[in-house]
């Protein structure tokens, strides 16, 4: 707690009441502290984790949105495709 004299480790010390409540306080600030930094630590990581989540969320949405559009753009590809057979038809027969 601090309150020992490492000058004279082996003299008989004697500690008034408030020395020894003084560094029981020091010793739960400490306490606290700690505590608080292991409490801003873990927020900061979950802080970290949910928006690495909302970013896989994100690219998840993307790709998605992506893959629709290519699908809608093969289907209009398709189509463009099969007019034009029916054109080539249209013509032959004429």
């Amino acid at each position: 707690m601090g309150l020992l004299d490492s000058s004279n480790p082996y003299q008989a010390q004697f500690f008034s009441p408030t020395q020894v409540r003084a560094a029981r306080e020091q010793a739960a600030a400490a306490e606290v502290l700690k505590i608080d930094s292991q409490a801003c630590q873990q927020e900061a990581q979950l802080q970290h984790t949910i928006l690495n989540k909302e970013k896989t969320a994100e690219t998840a949405k993307q790709k998605n949105e992506c893959q629709k559009t290519y699908k809608k753009a093969v289907r209009q590809c398709e189509k463009v495709n099969e007019i034009t057979a029916v054109k080539h038809q249209i013509e032959k027969k004429q």
